[in-house]
């Protein structure tokens, strides 16, 4: 977080001094003697350069805001235009839209303002006549951070309520994002955030999207800064070799507005004055980690085995032994467990009546019990904070303090059967309930696990899991790019969910990938002997503090590891291209490795030294480790866990004088693994142990390989001379 900090200082220090903010009031031009009033043209049919605008201004790119309505356009040195005329726009509940922005003159307005991502400088205009609307559109530049933020705000002003859908702080229209064609990289993330914890939705809109041109040009981020009353993200898509598409605020189901009430759609971020796509990506994660989040339980599970809903509790039992073997030590009782939502009465014969019974059984197998809860339902309540819905089910309203009361003391029961971390499924309440209590699903949501944490305490709670993560590489690295970031800065990250079910095996390009994932893995099916033998070294699962060096890509390929003071590591996977020694320090809160550097490849089971700058592609899945180079002997990484992780290695002295190497390995993944030391000349290797076991080490091209063995920590003690 310090790192960040820094980072942020140093951004207000360079960038922002670059940033040039005018206001320009264009005088009208003079009308023909003979002309007669009709001949001037309106502010509106002026073209940009005679409009009344504000400009923002840096090396790279100038945005243009036009004072008058609204409109704004982004233009880079060189290219040109980058985004033509993007306005804004407000759906109703009957589907229509309304045009927030652009046509006649509004009334501008500049002023200092205040939010989660610091303090900034607001510039924008009031409409009126937009609809059943008055629209206030605005940019505003913050003094902290590297983005502007593009708001909407509309206010009824008819006389009778209104349903508002969808409000769209942003809209380009077609052709109207210029200059990222076949050849660019376009990655989208898909991370969301309910009460405070991020989520990743495979299928929802993304929060954050990132263009790029390898060959050059501008830099472009645009993204979401997400609240809690709506589905918010990026509507984008390539068409005739442009962009197209929208930010927008989706509410489910749409909200009533009584004349003269507000709604506010959450402000859409851009970004052009970072041209590192790895520092670029790390504000957008501090971006999202600026509002209030809960913190991590200090014993929260990184994966756990349950069975879809509506199976009994034989089958969980059965899943339970499967994936004993393999590691998973936390198992979940799907939501379905209630014979009736809200009773708290298991659903003979699947589940015992008394659920305690069943959190004792668990237990008693080594396993921590969990549970799947929708804390929204009940069976009993007063008609001023519950409400029936169509199939009879009746639903309190967290917003009231007696419903919220009702459900917090429903959930400390169920803490009290014994159950140990607990998800919290997406709210199933009915659109005619919502409606009633005057809320959108994402906040019924968000109220929903804010009230169950409340109620648990200490105790680990996440989001439900949206949906299944194929076995396929690409998969799990899009998911982990939208969340590595946020869980290494202390976010607390939802789960995925992998289905074991007919797989004979797995890639091991697959496995390494779902280390990278921030979140915990929700396991389901029966693990084969081979999946179970290829998961059993990663799990329980060790995160890996890693972030992708290509996070413009679809599915970042590269990835930095953080090694501490054992160095940098890189993981490559199948796909992926050449990369530079200088990527490690760009914009990832860690210096680039400083003087000469040995580059260590594993591959198989063999490690060796890479000596072609940029370190070349090798169209399979590698793990290279990056260390000072040396004079002395020192060590260079291991055969097991991540990859040449050099940090398995704790308490490492050298003494130069006796030239001695010692220390203590700490196998991370529990495996027999071959340690890789380098013995660079003139050293000579003359005797060790490790343990109590004397060595005679395979010593090949100055690089010592000492075996092993599975288990305990072992001490070693090496010794080496120069003749």
């Amino acid at each position: 977080m310090e790192r960040m900090l820094a980072r942020v200082l140093k951004w207000r220090g360079t960038a922002a001094l670059a940033l040039a903010v005018t206001a320009m009031w264009a005088p009208a031009p003079p009308a023909a003697a003979a002309a007669s009033d009709n001949s001037v043209p309106s502010p509106t049919e002026l073209p940009w350069n005679l409009r009344d605008r504000y400009t923002f201004r840096n090396d790279l790119a100038e945005l243009l805001y036009l004072v008058d309505n609204g409109e704004w356009r982004l233009t880079a040195t060189g290219p040109g235009t980058v985004v033509d005329c993007a306005r804004a726009a407000v759906t109703l509940g009957d589907g229509s839209v309304v045009e927030a922005t652009g046509g006649e003159r509004g009334v501008p307005f500049r002023e200092r303002v205040s939010g989660p991502l610091g303090p900034g400088t607001e510039y924008g205009v009031t409409l009126s006549g937009r609809g059943p609307f008055t629209v206030r559109h605005s940019i505003t530049a913050l003094d902290e951070h590297p983005f502007y933020l593009v708001r909407l705000c509309v206010t009824n002003a008819a006389d009778s309520a209104v349903d508002v859908a969808r409000i769209s702080p942003m809209v380009i229209g077609p052709g109207g994002l210029l200059g990222y064609g076949a050849d660019a990289e376009v990655g989208f993330r898909r991370a969301g955030v309910r009460a405070g914890c991020a989520m990743y939705r495979r299928d929802a809109m993304a929060t954050q999207a990132l263009f790029r041109n390898p060959a050059g040009g501008l830099l472009l981020g645009l993204g979401v800064s997400q609240g809690e009353g709506a589905a918010s993200g990026l509507e984008l898509r390539a068409y005739g070799g442009a962009w197209q598409g929208e930010g927008a605020s989706v509410f489910e189901p749409p909200r009533r507005l009584e004349p003269g009430q507000q709604l506010e759609g959450d402000p859409v971020l851009l970004s052009f004055s970072v041209q590192d796509p790895v520092a670029l990506d790390e504000y957008s994660a501090w971006a999202c980690i600026a509002r209030p989040h809960p913190e991590p339980a200090a014993d929260a599970p990184d994966c756990w085995v349950t069975v879809p809903d509506h199976e009994p509790a034989d089958a969980l039992a059965a899943a339970t032994r499967a994936w004993w073997d393999v590691g998973v030590r936390h198992a979940l009782v799907p939501g379905t467990w209630e014979a009736q939502p809200g009773s708290l009465e298991g659903a003979a014969p699947y589940y015992p009546r008394d659920m305690e019974k069943l959190a004792t059984v668990i237990a008693r197998t080594d396993m921590v019990p969990g549970i799947a809860l929708n804390p929204l339902a009940v069976v009993e309540g007063g008609d001023d904070w519950t409400a029936v819905g169509h199939d009879g089910q009746r639903w309190l309203n967290p917003a009231t303090p007696e419903g919220r009361r009702f459900a917090i003391e429903q959930m400390r029961k169920v803490v009290a059967w014994g159950y140990k971390f607990f998800v919290v499924y997406d709210s199933p309440v009915p659109d005619e309930v919502l409606r009633h209590f005057a809320m959108t699903r994402a906040q019924a949501d968000a109220l929903a696990l804010a009230l169950v944490a409340e109620a648990v305490g200490d105790l680990p709670v996440y989001p439900a899991t949206s949906g299944l993560l194929p076995a396929e590489q690409d998969a799990w690295l899009d998911a982990a790019a939208g969340m590595t970031r946020l869980r290494r800065y202390g976010m607390v990250c939802g789960p995925v969910r992998f289905d074991a079910t007919n797989l004979a095996a797995l890639d091991d390009a697959v496995v390494a990938a779902m280390c990278l994932y921030g979140g915990p893995i929700e396991f389901v099916g029966l693990p084969a002997p081979d999946v179970a033998r290829q998961l059993a070294p990663v799990l329980p699962r060790t995160h890996v503090a890693a972030w992708p060096l290509d996070p413009a890509a679809r599915a970042p390929r590269v990835w930095r590891m953080d090694l501490g003071d054992a160095g940098a590591g890189v993981v490559a996977f199948p796909g992926a291209g050449a990369w530079r020694l200088d990527q490690l320090g760009a914009g990832a809160g860690q210096p680039a490795p400083a003087g000469p550097q040995h580059v260590w490849r594993h591959e198989g089971s063999v490690v060796s030294e890479v000596t072609d700058r940029p370190v070349p592609a090798s169209g399979r899945l590698s793990v290279c480790v990056v260390t000072p180079a040396l004079t002395r002997p020192y060590v260079a990484g291991t055969s097991s866990g991540p990859g040449c992780v050099a940090r398995e290695f704790q308490n490492v002295t050298w003494n130069e004088e006796k030239g001695i190497l010692q220390g203590q390995f700490a196998p991370g993944s529990g495996l027999a693994t071959i340690a890789y030391v380098k013995v660079p000349e003139p050293w000579e290797f003359r005797s060790g142990r490790v343990g109590t076991a004397s060595l005679r080490p395979k010593t090949e091209g100055g690089l010592l390989e000492l075996r092993i063995k599975a288990g305990n920590a072992e001490p070693f003690e090496l010794r080496f001379a120069r003749p």
